[in-house]
């Protein structure tokens, strides 16, 4: 019975191991991100769970009868393992050199741990180990993060060692709460028409990536290297300008997306708001652009005087010029479903455009990369125009879906933020069937976390006909917003069940409907979603 019972235990175990070890990779093991995660409710179930709440229980009954709980206990983990299987809910890492070091060092140290525990035949203990592996598995990946920041200093130096050896390159870097994927593909597909050109992956950002991409990928016959640079804490910027040397900086836009993990608006505005850019940028005679559509950057371009300064900006029809000279000004803009037309307008140049994408929201990363290609590599108006006609939607994380069934899904699942979240909802104005929105709710945003989602309340409340929040995270604030702005109550849901989210939203969609998908949803939804609407007929 004992030897039977293991088997579901260490099934259960690796399952555990395999699914914390995908957690802190997807929260890049930063200390500030698993703490803003777990200020969430879905945060708080994963220490607080059904499943672990039963199993204390059986600690209790251990001391009452042991054969019975026993027995439960053993019925218990079948089950468990029997549901995984059956739902395949199994979370796997990215394998990297530093996850299978992980992986494989905590399955030896729990060897040794589970030998000496089933050697003494303590199964409170074996439980109790169950019970507390998040724990013993977060410090186990404290333990080793000195090791594993000595190994990023080390390859970061020697990605520095390179890029100074490569003669001529330029080297541009991309920072901000928002925009910097989409902005960094843009500016990619341009300058390649002309330039031999080098980006980090995309939505690869941070320190690792970058110096993996260096010293993997850099040639020297490359002549442009673009960065897309992430961060979480103030001073990462700073240093990682040091080691890639930009002579060109972008800032795509300033939110309150990464606050929580900042600590303070100071803190985040010197980092990813382009404070310690602009300091590394000042000294060597850099170049820096600015969106002029967030407020933040038109505040750095009014305010800034220690470096040249090229600021872009999106004539909406809903919003007023400032009282700015820009530099490149987006006019006369005409929004289709799948394409944009609008007038890019220099001080000295003028051109009708058109690009092949999904929502005005990209209009604002557009502009920076044309701005860069034509102010600093100068490229003509001409070239520049044969080389929109290559963007498509791929190469923006807003995938835009038209099914066989004649609705369309609008996927924003890899990553949402406030801007992108109010630019998508503005968006759906622009389709004529009716409006549905899912959404979670986000997180990292600190003490503004309240404020912002109010704000979202009221614009899918304005746009929307149908909302279902998988989220209670502040689902109070979203729904009392949305009502104020006129959505019906019998028109707003909370269902956190991907399969239940779809078997509802199936009763009530028809064709020309549009469904908005925002925020870290599960791919099971999306997949769900799409199989349907391109099911045959």
């Amino acid at each position: 019975m004992i030897f039977l019972f293991l088997i579901p235990y260490l099934f259960w175990q690796l399952k555990q191991i395999l699914f914390w070890l995908y957690f802190w990779q997807l929260k890049e093991y930063h200390l500030g991100r698993i703490r803003a995660h777990f200020q969430t409710l879905q945060g708080k179930k994963l220490i607080f769970d059904k499943e672990k709440i039963l199993k204390i229980i059986f600690l209790l009954f251990f001391r009452i009868s042991f054969s019975l709980s026993f027995f439960l206990l053993f019925l218990f983990y079948c089950g468990e393992v029997i549901f995984v299987i059956l739902k395949r809910k199994i979370k796997f890492p990215l394998w990297t050199k530093k996850t299978i070091f992980l992986f494989f060092s905590f399955l030896l140290f729990q060897g040794i741990v589970f030998y000496y525990l089933y050697s003494i035949k303590n199964f409170y203990l074996i439980l109790l180990w169950d019970i507390l592996l998040p724990f013993f598995f977060s410090l186990f990946v404290l333990f080793f993060q000195p090791l594993s920041f000595a190994w990023r200093i080390f390859y970061l130096e020697k990605a520095k060692r390179k890029i100074q050896k490569t003669k001529g390159l330029i080297v541009v870097a991309i920072i901000g709460s928002y925009g910097k994927t989409t902005t960094k593909e843009f500016l990619f597909k341009i300058l390649s028409q002309k330039f031999n050109v080098l980006k980090t992956p995309e939505h690869q950002n941070s320190e690792t990536a970058i110096s993996r991409t260096i010293l993997k990928d850099l040639k020297e016959d490359h002549q442009v290297f673009i960065a897309e640079i992430g961060a979480y804490n103030k001073g990462q910027i700073g240093y990682l300008s040091k080691i890639i040397n930009p002579s060109i900086g972008i800032i795509c836009g300033v939110n309150e997306q990464h606050l929580a993990t900042f600590g303070s608006m100071k803190n985040l505005l010197s980092g990813e708001g382009g404070g310690e850019l602009i300091d590394f940028l000042s000294k060597k005679n850099g170049v820096l652009f600015l969106n002029g559509n967030n407020s933040y950057c038109q505040k750095i371009f009014q305010e800034e005087k220690s470096l040249l300064k090229v600021i872009t900006f999106v004539a909406f029809p809903e919003k007023e010029i400032p009282s700015i000279d820009f530099d490149f000004l987006a006019k006369n803009i005409k929004i289709e479903k799948e394409r944009i037309q609008f007038d890019l307008e220099t001080k000295k140049e003028k051109m009708t455009l058109r690009v092949n994408l999904a929502g005005p929201h990209h209009l604002e990363n557009l502009m920076l990369a044309i701005a860069v290609s034509r102010y600093c590599f100068q490229m003509s108006l001409e070239e520049i125009k044969k080389a929109l006609e290559k963007i498509t939607l791929k190469d923006s994380s807003f995938r835009f879906l038209r099914t066989k069934k004649g609705f369309f899904i609008l996927d924003s699942t890899y990553s949402a933020n406030p801007q992108s979240v109010l630019s998508h909802l503005n968006y759906l104005s622009s389709f004529e069937g009716r409006k549905f929105f899912i959404f979670p709710s986000l997180i990292e945003l600190g003490e503004k976390a309240k404020e912002i989602h109010e704000r979202i309340g009221t614009e899918m409340g304005k746009r929307c006909d149908f909302v279902i929040l998988t989220s209670r995270d502040f689902f109070k604030e979203l729904k009392e917003q949305a009502l104020k702005s006129g959505l019906k109550k019998e028109k707003i849901f909370l269902i956190e069940d991907p399969k239940k989210i779809f078997e509802k939203i199936k009763t009530i969609l028809k064709t020309n409907d549009v469904i908005l998908l925002e925020g870290r949803l599960s791919p099971l939804l999306v997949s769900l979603l799409e199989n349907y609407g391109n099911e045959n007929c």
